[in-house]
């Protein structure tokens, strides 16, 4: 197998790393502030993994290397242009972060290269230098640009990776529709765990479902204007599905608010807000939520 790079110490590619070295993969690390290193990782079964140290500069990457890229959305237009400067033909860039737009980003830095994007249902939530994990997940894999739909040896091989490092994937051939699914979640529960300060199983609460509901309608009358496959009682029910699940679990966007940190507010409902309004669909609720995000990270950004 070639070596992976990963960028960024957050929980999932820490998970990546820690997976990775309990394997003996060649795995090494990129991160630009040396106060976000992870230093250990605990697993389900409770396991404690130390991370070797991970450079604090980009390095000339080793050829035929896959980049995975597991950072918060709002990280992604700055990561990619780091890459821009060093990654070449024979290099592999994975993509992987909550919420949608970078597919323009891609398009405009790196057309010519094989990017692939992945998403995945992993949960693990990171206290300073500490990453535990908090749940399996599946996770999905696909092309984002031409050479990565042509290239089928490489694509087999970035599967083959990730499903040692966060098993089980799947491939698709039509990621974007996954991508959808995946936003509708995300748009559907983090903003009003965040909101109203509750676990993803509080959302089940009575009080709390006719904001659920609209959230959800929305997302499945914007995915109709869009043309894409979508049957509002499966999303309703992956929303569900989900909030049922994790239900002792804080939401991404709980954390980050919790913690003080940007949130990824503006590519997930806003990537909806945006995608509403150029198709002329309602997303009331979804501009309502944004609202109400920026005016609480408002209070320490």
């Amino acid at each position: 197998m070639p070596p992976v790079h990963v960028i960024g110490h957050g929980a999932i590619g820490s998970l990546m790393l820690a997976n990775g070295q309990l394997q003996n993969m060649a795995m090494s690390a990129y991160v630009r502030n040396a106060s976000s290193v992870t230093k250990t990782v605990v697993t389900l079964d409770q396991q404690i993994v130390s991370l070797p140290s991970p450079v604090l500069r980009v390095t000339p990457l080793p050829q035929h290397c896959i980049i995975v890229v597991p950072v918060k959305a709002y990280q992604v237009e700055a990561v990619l242009n780091d890459l821009a400067k060093h990654i070449t033909h024979n290099h592999t860039a994975v993509l992987m972060h909550n919420g949608m737009g970078s597919q323009t980003l891609v398009s405009k830095l790196l057309p010519h290269h094989a990017i692939y994007y992945a998403t995945t249902s992993y949960a693990a939530k990171k206290d300073k230098q500490q990453v535990c994990v908090t749940g399996h997940g599946q996770t999905y894999l696909g092309p984002a640009t031409a050479l990565a739909q042509q290239d089928i040896e490489r694509g087999k091989q970035v599967e083959d990776i990730l499903s040692a490092l966060l098993p089980p994937v799947t491939y698709c051939h039509d990621i974007e529709q996954i991508l959808w699914q995946k936003l509708v979640i995300n748009a559907c529960i983090n903003p009003l765990t965040a909101i109203y300060k509750v676990n993803n199983g509080g959302l089940l609460d009575s009080v709390y479902q006719p904001a659920v509901e609209q959230l959800i309608l929305q997302c499945f009358n914007v995915m109709q204007a869009l043309q894409m496959t979508a049957s509002l009682s499966q999303l309703r029910q992956s929303v569900y599905t989900v909030i049922e699940q994790t239900a002792n679990n804080h939401s991404s966007m709980y954390q980050d608010i919790k913690h003080k940190r940007p949130t990824e507010i503006d590519f997930i409902n806003g990537y909806v807000v945006q995608q509403g309004l150029k198709t002329g669909v309602d997303v009331s609720a979804h501009q309502d939520a944004m609202l109400k995000i920026r005016q609480m990270e408002a209070k320490y950004l």
